[in-house]
């Protein structure tokens, strides 16, 4: 790590509190990111990513970065699971530096469908980010489908939140690739409404995601 722990937490805490900065040009000088308005675009949550079943010592001090920036904001937190692994354990890992399971988004939750153990990280409190539809090649979206719906079932139905994982250039209909943003809500809505309902579908895609993001600056 390039970066120190305490360094690092000054930059998550920069980018919470005074906005973000845009990439610099070659050799230049990095400039605040300003809304149409004028204002500094602020980041609203933060985001540390693991690796298949690993936390290294890169990543713990990610960890511990995240958690000072936390506890001075309140502001949540993503965590990157490679193929869903190690889910307990990156919320052992983050409790244990100040950050409650409720403050928590699992992205990729879904690369590993097992609505058992989907239910168990919803009763800790953790917030379950379901992103993968449309990546045939591991299942077909039915399989998220009934995972979520049994999620829903079982009592977890207020920890789901939605989303589209296109990061790549390929995946953009803009760019000339598929599916596009609008999979999420043009496909793969409508059969989650299908099969569980308006309400508990309003819940993935308004109340759940509104209580995860909300937050405001507190002292540590």
């Amino acid at each position: 790590m390039s970066a120190s722990v305490d360094e690092l937490a000054t930059r998550f805490l920069r980018d919470l509190t005074d906005g973000v900065e845009e990439a610099a040009a070659w050799g230049g000088k990095a400039h605040p990111e300003l809304t149409p308005a004028g204002d500094p675009v602020r980041a609203g949550i933060m985001k540390v990513g693991i690796d298949y079943w690993s936390i290294d010592a890169f990543t713990g001090g990610a960890i511990e970065a995240v958690g000072r920036a936390h506890l001075s904001t309140g502001a949540p937190v993503m965590v990157h699971l490679e193929h869903g692994s190690a889910t307990h354990q990156v919320l052992d890992r983050l409790y244990a530096v100040g950050i409650g399971a409720d403050r928590i988004v699992l992205a990729h939750v879904d690369r590993n469908p097992d609505p058992g153990l989907h239910v168990e990280l919803a009763a800790r409190g953790a917030y379950l980010g379901y992103d993968g539809m449309a990546r045939h090649r591991e299942w077909p979206d039915s399989v998220l489908i009934d995972c979520l719906a049994s999620v829903v079932a079982n009592g977890g139905g207020d920890r789901l939140v939605l989303g589209g994982d296109v990061a790549r250039r390929s995946r953009f209909v803009a760019y000339g690739g598929m599916p596009g943003l609008a999979y999420l809500g043009e496909r793969f809505v409508p059969r989650v409404m299908d099969v569980v309902g308006p309400v508990a579908t309003d819940a993935m895609l308004r109340h759940n995601p509104a209580r995860l993001l909300s937050w405001s600056l507190r002292k540590a």
